[in-house]
Parts: structure tokens; sequence; C-alpha cells
């Protein structure tokens, strides 16, 4: 999938998911923002792109900043779903929390998160056996080293 394409589906799902948190019918949604049935049913869609006037007129029929609106559609684009709205604004303060931190803490959530994936990787069946028995090949999945550089 293109980015142009997800992108658009990620706003497709974010206005399908802000509508219905809302009760509202693509009828309401079209006279509070004053966009053509047809239109919003292309864009809730994925058949076509929004321009900035028409998030920005989304944005405030939702009564959300457009920044808000994105954040939506970049959730929904990543995960394929827009969480609610406590869980929307924890990963947005996990995320500028993230972006606040210095290179060093980056390094150690990054090594961390290497870690994580390495354990996952163990955790999976083997392929050649029945999917009931899980297999530790280390050969497959080397320790990564999580020392200390000095």
């Amino acid at each position: 999938m293109t980015d142009d394409r997800a992108f658009r589906d990620g706003i497709a799902i974010g206005i399908r998911a802000l509508r219905a948190e809302r009760g509202w019918t693509q009828r309401e949604l079209c006279r509070r923002t004053d966009l053509s049935p047809a239109y919003l049913s292309e864009l809730e869609s994925g058949q076509k792109d929004a321009s900035v006037d028409v998030l920005n007129r989304l944005a405030a029929a939702f009564r959300i900043r457009i920044d808000q609106f994105l954040w939506i559609a970049l959730l929904a684009m990543l995960t394929g779903e827009v969480p609610g709205v406590q869980r929307r604004e924890a990963a947005l303060s996990m995320v500028q929390g993230l972006l606040e931190l210095d290179q060093v803490n980056r390094d150690e959530i990054e090594d961390f998160m290497e870690f994580k994936r390495w354990m996952q990787a163990r955790e999976r069946p083997h392929p050649r056996r029945r999917r009931d028995r899980t297999v530790v090949d280390d050969t497959e999945h080397p320790e990564p080293d999580f020392t200390e550089d000095t």
C-alpha cells in the first residue's frame, strides 16, 4: 500500500470513527461541513484526497483542532482503527514525551524495543513443528548484545 493510499485510508477511518462517536449520520456531517454527500462518501471510503480546506472544515465540525484530527488519522493509518478519546490522548502524550527525551534515553528505549522483538521472535513456534509446541532455536535468533558501551 502506498503512503498516499495509507493516508487516505487513515483519514477515512478517522472521519467514520469521529462521526460514529458523535452518533452523526453522513447527512449530519455534510450539513455541518457543507460538503456534498457524494464527496463525503468518497472521503469515508478512501477514494478521494481531502484538501487542507476540507480537513479544516471536518476538524471544525468535530470541534477539534486540525492537528488533533491529523493525529487521529495517523493512528488510524498505523493501527487500522481509531482508539477512544482517552487512549488517543495517552498516545499523544507518550509521543510528545518521547520527542522530549535526550539521545541517551532514546537509545535505551530503542535497545529495549530490540530486546522485546527478539523475545517475541523466540516465542514463535518453529515452522517445521506442530503449532502447539514452541521451539526455541537460538541459531535463528541470536541473542543481541545489550551490554553497556564503554
